[in-house]
């Protein structure tokens, strides 16, 4: 498992393209200058590593070659992690036009802060 923060693909493709990038992370605005393909097949990898673990741990069974969002923060109020559900109309259509839409949805509240459960009890 990696640690927060770091997706294997994405390290794996900045410690062959930028070195020196975990001692100095200023160097990673050479970023920009990795190809496209090649940052697009991190991010397939990494996606397909998530879907996997979410799979595993849930049974859901969530497809890598679907739009997906994930959304992964500790919930609290100005956060608007229930912002996407605002206009259920509009959020159709775009699942619609994208051929289908799945979310990730992770996080918790501070076990004191009573609108962060809140805001977890108004995500559908």
């Amino acid at each position: 498992m990696w640690q927060p923060g770091q997706l294997p693909p994405f390290a794996a493709l900045f410690d062959e393209r930028i070195p020196g990038w975990r001692e100095d992370n200023s160097s990673l605005r050479y970023a920009l200058n990795l190809s496209k393909r090649d940052v697009w097949l991190a991010h397939l990898k990494a996606k397909q590593s998530l879907i996997e673990k979410v799979n595993e741990l849930t049974g859901i069974g969530m497809k890598s070659d679907m739009f997906t969002i994930g959304f992964a923060r500790r919930a609290a109020e100005y956060k608007r992690a229930d912002l996407l559900f605002w206009d259920i109309g509009r959020l159709t259509e775009i699942a619609s036009g994208a051929g289908g839409l799945q979310l990730i949805y992770a996080g918790k509240a501070h076990p004191q802060i009573c609108r962060g459960k809140q805001v977890i009890r108004r995500i559908p």
